[in-house]
């Protein structure tokens, strides 16, 4: 199973028009990823999560939604937060703060602005970077500690290179024991 579903939440607390309930009932072995674009959403999706003791989520908006990304944070601050980055370009180096400011442990962002030097500022802080694609080019880069749903692609890209090599000595690590 995937190891983590990204759920956009309406503001009556539906996804694609199934009750919240019902869909988190289908997700006991992922880590569900609440997407939220409305402030409307953001109180009763607190009080839901609060209800139904929903702890293990990640809260998610757009980047430049971040405002709602605070405010679900401070009434649920047991979940974790997310900024999706995708398609924007936002001042990467001061995105680190950003993201604290905003209560986000974790970023998604284009494999075009994840440099070396941005992901490490980013890591510093304890912010996960999360990229789509791109994994031969970030790593080429000397971009390291990638979450990557890819994990084929980054076996097989690694494996492309001679034993001994620099490229070799990195590590894959995967969870639900892969």
């Amino acid at each position: 199973p995937p190891q983590n579903v990204i759920l956009h939440i309406s503001p009556d607390l539906t996804v694609e028009g199934k009750p919240l309930y019902d869909v988190l009932a289908l997700c006991s072995r992922t880590v569900p990823i609440l997407y939220i674009d409305d402030e409307a959403t953001v109180a009763p999706l607190a009080e839901f999560c609060d209800l139904n003791h929903v702890g293990d989520a990640i809260l998610c908006t757009a980047f430049e939604k971040k405002e709602l990304l605070a405010k679900a944070y401070d009434l649920m601050p047991i979940l974790r937060g997310m900024l999706d980055c995708r398609g924007k370009t936002p001042e990467i180096e001061k995105l680190p703060g950003i993201a604290v400011a905003s209560g986000a442990t974790a970023v998604i962002l284009d494999a075009e602005i994840a440099t070396a030097d941005a992901v490490h500022s980013l890591q510093q802080r304890f912010i996960h970077v999360i990229s789509e694609g791109g994994f031969g080019k970030l790593a080429t880069r000397g971009v390291n500690g990638i979450i990557t749903a890819d994990l084929a692609g980054a076996y097989s890209f690694l494996s492309s290179f001679p034993e001994g090599t620099n490229f070799r000595r990195r590590n894959l690590l995967a969870h639900k024991g892969f």
